[in-house]
């Protein structure tokens, strides 16, 4: 559990609600502007996702498990 509260993707996507609720409510910032932000946190959030992946895969060969 510890690790899963210690997630990068975890406080981006937080971040990234917690912005989209902020904005919708004083806007903060124009709506295309929010739109690029968003779209630059998910691309982390994906881009993250693929060095995870690769990471626990190269794990797996590491241990010599054959899935």
């Amino acid at each position: 559990m510890k690790e899963k509260i210690a997630s990068r993707k975890l406080w981006i996507t937080i971040l990234g609600a917690a912005l989209t609720t902020l904005n919708g409510a004083i806007q903060l910032v124009p709506d295309e502007t929010m739109q690029w932000i968003l779209g630059l946190l998910m691309t982390y959030i994906g881009g993250q996702s693929v060095v995870d992946a690769v990471e626990k895969n190269s794990e797996g060969k590491k241990t010599g498990s054959n899935g």
